[in-house]
C-alpha cells in the first residue's frame, strides 16, 4: 500500500517535471500489481507499452528482480532445507542456518560478486563463501524466508563495547561501524535480532 502511494507521488511528480501526464499511469499500477504477483509475463506486456515512460526504469527494475527471484530461489530453498534438516520447528532451525553461516563462511568487506551476476546471494552462498555483513544478512534473512519465517534486513551502528572511554562517557561511532542483521518476527508481533556475521 505505502509502495503503491509512492508510485502515485513518483507519477504525479513525472506529470509535474514533463508538463502533462504521458496517459500509460494506469500501466504503471498494473506493471507494479504484476510484479508484486509474480506474473512476469503480465509483467512484461506492460513494459512494452512502458518503453519510453519516464517510469521505464523502475520498469526494468521490476523485470531484473523477478528474474533474479526465479533464479535464486529454488537453490536458496534447497540449501536451508538442507540446512535445518530434521530439526523442529522455531530457534532449532534459525539457529541451524545462523551457525552454518557464522562457521563455514568468512566475513570479508572486500569481497563482491561479480557485476554480471544476476544474483549476488547465490553467489555468496554457493561461491564465494565470503562476503560483507550485507551478504551474511541478506542471505539469513532468505534462508528463513524460505523456512517460512517472516525476516527483515537492518541497518545500524555497531559499537564495539571495547571501544567505550570511561573518562568521557562516550563510545566513538565511526562509519566503519554500519552494520547489517536479520530480524525474525515472533509469535507476540516482537522483532528477535540474530546474528549470522561472523566476529559480532
Amino acid at each position: 500500500m505505502i509502495y503503491r502511494r509512492f508510485l502515485n507521488i513518483a507519477l504525479a511528480c513525472v506529470a509535474l517535471t514533463a508538463g502533462a501526464v504521458q496517459g500509460n499511469d494506469d500501466a504503471v499500477l498494473g506493471a507494479y500489481e504484476a510484479y508484486r504477483a509474480g506474473d512476469a509475463a503480465r509483467l512484461e506486456r506492460h513494459a512494452r507499452a512502458l518503453e519510453h515512460h519516464a517510469l521505464a526504469p523502475w520498469i526494468d527494475y521490476w523485470r531484473l528482480r523477478l528474474r533474479i527471484q526465479e533464479a535464486a530461489h529454488p537453490e536458496i530453498e534447497r540449501l536451508a532445507r538442507v540446512w535445518a534438516a530434521d530439526r523442529p520447528r522455531g530457534w532449532p532451525q534459525i539457529e541451524a542456518v545462523l551457525t552454518k553461516l557464522r562457521t563455514e563462511y568468512v566475513l570479508d568487506r572486500d569481497a563482491a560478486a561479480p557485476p554480471e551476476h544476476p544474483a549476488p546471494v547465490l553467489w555468496f552462498l554457493t561461491e564465494s563463501r565470503r562476503g560483507p555483513d550485507y551478504l551474511f544478512a541478506t542471505a539469513a534473512a532468505l534462508l528463513l524466508r524460505s523456512l517460512d519465517y517472516p525476516t527483515r534486513v537492518c541497518l545500524g551502528y555497531y559499537a564495539a563495547p571495547d571501544a567505550y572511554d570511561p573518562e568521557t562517557a562516550h563510545m566513538p561511532v565511526k562509519a566503519s561501524d554500519l552494520h547489517f542483521w536479520p530480524e525474525v518476527l515472533l509469535r507476540d508481533g516482537q522483532w528477535l535480532v540474530v546474528e549470522p556475521t561472523p566476529g559480532y
